[in-house]
């Protein structure tokens, strides 16, 4: 699994993972709530890509503002590549 995005906004995120989904990529969101981080930092959800040869069509329509991308512009805080 590969890390593709991370955000406050739980909604957006799931939107973008059916969107996704859609477009076959196997993804999945994680929000580790157990988690206790001792920096008294918020833990966001996070979007994952499952296979690696995905990734790069996620991080693709991320970029999209026809696909995923009007869904993740201004709601999402972290994008990883």
């Amino acid at each position: 699994m590969r890390l593709l995005l991370g955000g406050s906004d739980l909604e957006k995120l799931q939107r973008v993972r059916i969107k996704l989904l859609g477009m076959g990529v196997a993804c999945d969101i994680v929000q580790d709530k157990d988690l206790n981080d001792a920096s008294g930092l918020p833990i966001y959800p996070e979007v994952w890509v499952r296979r690696e040869e995905d990734f790069d069509t996620a991080a693709l329509a991320l970029r999209s503002p026809g696909l995923v991308g009007a869904a993740w512009r201004g709601g999402c805080d972290i994008y990883c590549s």
